[in-house]
């Protein structure tokens, strides 16, 4: 059971990990479009 609650909060960790990644990504692109115009 504790190994179990170990290895959920690690992949909700990895999760928001790739989340925030994805959102910095979007807003870099945003960012480059203002740019370019």
């Amino acid at each position: 059971m504790i190994s179990n609650h170990k290895n959920c909060r690690e992949s909700l960790f990895l999760y928001d990990k790739t989340q925030s990644l994805h959102y910095e990504a979007i807003t870099q692109k945003s960012v480059i479009q203002k740019h370019s115009e």
